[in-house]
């Protein structure tokens, strides 16, 4: 487990590159974050279709998922099994949920520090998450849809959305 005390002064990430290093993420990569729960409203299926087509034509993108790997929205591993090796193998967890339940929110910030993009794909009462990466200095790409338009203003990129109502057998 990572070792984290960063009020202490023990361990001071300056740079992108020290946080990528003390995660233990690919430093080359261009590197999809994604924090918050896996269930249903989170539209997780409709992200997998929407990213797959994009890591396809750029290798170099990783994406990293802070959450349950399984949760009221299914099983992430489940979803990612239907995409082939080469995207698939891209598609990681930070794994701090399902070890340890969550993180300090020193740890969260170092990894909203780390990534190159946030990713939300899902209509949010106010969208916590997309703030703390914005503050973070971390774009964010969201859906056109809810308060995101507001939260992200001229930090990010908004997307139309297609369907609010996803289908449930994650059908392409």
């Amino acid at each position: 487990p990572l070792s984290l005390k960063l009020r202490n002064g023990i361990k001071l990430l300056r740079s992108k590159a020290d946080c990528r290093h003390f995660l233990g993420w690919p430093e080359k990569a261009t590197i999809m974050f994604r924090a918050d729960r896996l269930m249903p409203r989170k539209a997780y299926p409709a992200m997998f279709r929407s990213l797959a087509p994009v890591m396809a034509k750029h290798p170099d993108l990783v994406m990293y998922l802070h959450c349950r790997t399984v949760d009221q929205g299914g099983s992430l591993w489940h979803e990612s099994s239907k995409y082939p090796d080469f995207i698939r193998q891209r598609m990681g967890v930070t794994g701090f949920h399902d070890r340890e339940g969550g993180v300090p929110r020193e740890l969260l910030t170092v990894m909203y520090n780390a990534a190159d993009i946030y990713i939300s794909t899902c209509a949010e009462g106010f969208g916590l998450t997309v703030a703390e990466a914005l503050a973070c200095g971390t774009p964010a790409v969201a859906l056109g849809y809810s308060s995101l338009p507001e939260v992200v203003g001229p930090a990010g990129i908004l997307v139309n959305e297609y369907a609010l109502i996803d289908n449930i057998y994650s059908y392409f």
